[in-house]
């Protein structure tokens, strides 16, 4: 399904943040869960977001605060941050891991990058984590979501980009703070998403194996160096584009043995 997909395909090669819109805006076909929206995915591929120089304050005493704290982890990545904003369940787990670990193996490739060929490369060909400049957009957006508190939970109508309709986000009240529900990010837990899931990990370490090649002597160019990305990544897509497509039923029609 493209609810599973998703997950999946929205890890783009240079663009961590660009998944939220992409997961936001596909058709759910295993419920109604949709990602992080994010206002930058027209901007982040010709922004280059900076290193993260100092831990994000985070705040969860709303589901706004804690919105924004997820938008600053993203932009400044800080993942340990990122990891503690939301709540996981159990089944969940492993998929939230696999997601997460892919964003920040995939600034660890555009550390490397920027390493051997400077920023303004990285910016010029478009290879960005982070939120790609669009934190204050992201920012105010989350100042007009409308929220809804019952008890211990809430829905945030985030507004997503122009001509899509809002992403609806779920937060839990969890030891006297707010957390994201990983459901909002991506339904790990459903039988849907199991085929993707060996993919998911896989391309985290294709991030990584591609930015130990760039540190290497076989990548002098920044050619080779996006080569080596995109050999790794893409045959991953692919498959996980076989792996979340439905079952089609056989045209053949089924075969008699013959009687004597």
């Amino acid at each position: 399904s493209r609810a599973v997909l998703a997950a999946v395909l929205c890890i783009p090669a240079f663009s961590a943040a660009a998944y939220g819109q992409t997961a936001a805006t596909a058709p759910a076909a295993t419920g109604p869960a949709t990602s992080m929206p994010s206002e930058a995915a027209t901007t982040a591929s010709t922004t280059s977001a900076p290193a993260a120089t100092e831990p994000v304050k985070a705040d969860y005493s709303t589901p706004k605060t804690t919105m924004n704290t997820i938008d600053q982890a993203l932009d400044s990545n800080d993942f340990t941050v990122l990891r503690h904003s939301f709540d996981v369940t159990p089944a969940q787990q492993r998929g939230f891991d696999a997601l997460l670990n892919t964003i920040e193996s995939a600034h660890v490739f555009e550390e490397a990058f920027i390493q051997k060929f400077g920023a303004a490369k990285a910016k010029e060909i478009g290879i960005s984590t982070g939120l790609g400049g669009a934190l204050a957009a992201r920012t105010d957006a989350v100042a007009k979501a409308q929220v809804q508190i019952k008890g211990d939970n809430a829905t945030m109508e985030m507004p997503t980009t122009p001509g899509n309709p809002p992403a609806d986000l779920e937060f839990h009240h969890v030891n006297d703070q707010w957390k994201l529900a990983a459901s909002s990010l991506v339904r790990s837990e459903t039988p849907e998403f199991q085929p993707v899931l060996p993919l998911v990990e896989k391309m985290s370490q294709a991030y990584r194996d591609a930015a130990a090649e760039v540190k290497s002597d076989k990548v002098s160019t920044p050619e080779q160096a996006q080569q080596a990305l995109m050999k790794r990544i893409v045959p991953l897509q692919v498959e996980a584009e076989h792996a979340a497509a439905p079952s089609q039923p056989s045209s053949q029609p089924a075969t008699q043995s013959n009687q004597q």
